[in-house]
């Protein structure tokens, strides 16, 4: 439980409450608008510090570093 509970405080907040968000909404919504939700969350979440961290720790391959 300690190891499963340290990989989630190393992900992004705002990424974990998104897409827990989509996974909820994706059991009754269709397949348009489930894509429509996620593409805005992509959007809303490159504009978020966390958001830039992650894109440039995948440019750089290296681990994102969420403050």
């Amino acid at each position: 439980a300690r190891a499963a509970a340290e990989r989630l405080t190393a992900l992004s907040g705002p990424a974990v409450r998104a897409t827990r968000a989509l996974l909820a909404e994706g059991l009754t919504s269709g397949l348009a608008d489930h894509l429509d939700r996620e593409a805005r969350g992509i959007a809303a979440a490159a504009a978020h510090a966390h958001g830039r961290e992650g894109i440039a720790a995948f440019a750089a391959r290296r681990s994102p570093l969420f403050a």
